[in-house]
C-alpha cells in the first residue's frame, strides 16, 4: 500500500485543492515581484538571470497585461514564447546551473498556463509535460551525479544544492496536483516520494552570509525525502512548518492540517 505521502490526498478536497491551487498559482508572481518563490532561493541569481529564467519572467509579465480584448493575442504570443524557450535550451549540452533554470523556467510557465490560462493553453501545457519529466530526470541524475563528484569550493554553495532539490520536489509536485485534478489520482508516485529537500531549513530565507556560516558549522536541518517528512510529521504536534513545508503537507493531509502548524514549536530530532 502506497503511504499517504505519495497519494496526494489533500488535492482530492474541494478546499484543499483550491488551497494548493492557489498557492502554486501564485508563484510566477511571487517569483516577478519578489524574485524568490519557494523553489527558488532569492540569492540564486542575485547577479544574473538566465535566459530562461528572463523568457519566464517576460511570459508572466506578459499574461499580466491581459484583458478580454487582447486575450487571444496575449496566448498566441505567449505560445511563440513558450516554444522558443524549449526549442532554445541547448539541452544537449547545457551545464547543470542552466538544466536547473531550465526545470524552473518551464515550471513556472507550467503553472500559468495549467492555472491561469484556457482551454489550449492546458493542452499545450499537458503536451509540455513530456519535456518537464526529461529536463527534470536529466537533473535528478546531474544532480546525484556532478554534485558528489566535485571538491570545487564553488561548485556548490547549500543555496544552490537546495535548490537543486526543491525544484526536483516541485516539478514532481506540480505534475502530481494536476493529475490528482483531472484523473483523480496522483500518477507519478514513485518520483515524487523519493523526492529530497531540507526540511525545517531557516537558512532558505536568511541572508546569504548567515546561511554560509550555519552550513559551514555543519548545523543544517537533515535533508529528508517527501515520504519520511510526511511520515516524521506525525510523530509529534503541533510541528513548525514554512510555506513550502505547509504546501507539502496540505497536498497529502488535506487542509485541516494546518490547525496543527504551529511556529517554533519542532525541535530538530523529530527529523532524526
Amino acid at each position: 500500500m502506497n503511504p499517504p505521502a505519495t497519494q496526494l490526498s489533500g488535492a482530492h478536497n474541494g478546499d484543499s485543492r483550491a488551497y494548493l491551487i492557489t498557492n502554486v498559482g501564485n508563484y510566477p508572481a511571487m517569483f516577478i515581484f519578489q524574485s524568490k518563490t519557494p523553489f527558488i532561493h532569492s540569492r540564486l541569481y542575485h547577479s544574473a538571470l538566465p535566459k530562461m529564467m528572463q523568457d519566464a519572467f517576460a511570459i508572466y509579465a506578459l499574461d499580466l497585461t491581459m484583458t478580454e480584448t487582447n486575450k487571444l493575442a496575449v496566448f498566441h504570443i505567449m505560445e511563440a514564447k513558450v516554444a522558443e524557450l524549449i526549442h532554445k535550451s541547448n539541452e544537449a549540452t547545457w551545464p547543470i546551473a542552466d538544466n536547473l533554470a531550465g526545470v524552473q523556467a518551464l515550471i513556472l510557465v507550467h503553472i500559468i498556463q495549467l492555472f491561469d490560462g484556457d482551454i489550449r493553453q492546458r493542452a499545450l501545457a499537458e503536451q509540455n509535460e513530456v519535456i518537464l519529466v526529461r529536463w527534470t530526470d536529466q537533473l535528478h541524475m546531474r544532480t546525484k551525479n556532478e554534485l558528489v563528484a566535485s571538491n570545487s569550493p564553488v561548485w556548490p554553495s547549500w543555496i544552490f544544492a537546495e535548490s537543486l532539490r526543491r525544484t526536483i520536489l516541485m516539478s514532481h509536485l506540480l505534475r502530481g496536483l494536476y493529475s490528482c485534478i483531472k484523473l483523480g489520482f496522483c500518477h507519478n508516485v514513485a518520483s515524487l516520494a523519493p523526492s529530497l529537500f531540507t526540511a525545517r531549513a531557516p537558512q532558505w530565507d536568511n541572508p546569504v552570509g548567515d546561511t554560509l556560516k550555519c552550513v559551514e558549522q555543519s548545523q543544517s536541518p537533515p535533508v529528508v525525502s517527501y515520504y519520511d517528512f510526511v511520515l516524521m510529521s506525525d510523530k509529534r504536534r503541533p510541528i513548525q512548518a514554512e510555506a513550502f513545508e505547509r504546501l507539502l503537507l496540505v497536498a497529502c493531509k488535506g487542509e485541516e492540517c494546518i490547525d496543527t502548524l504551529e511556529p517554533d514549536l519542532l525541535s530538530q530530532e523529530v527529523y532524526r
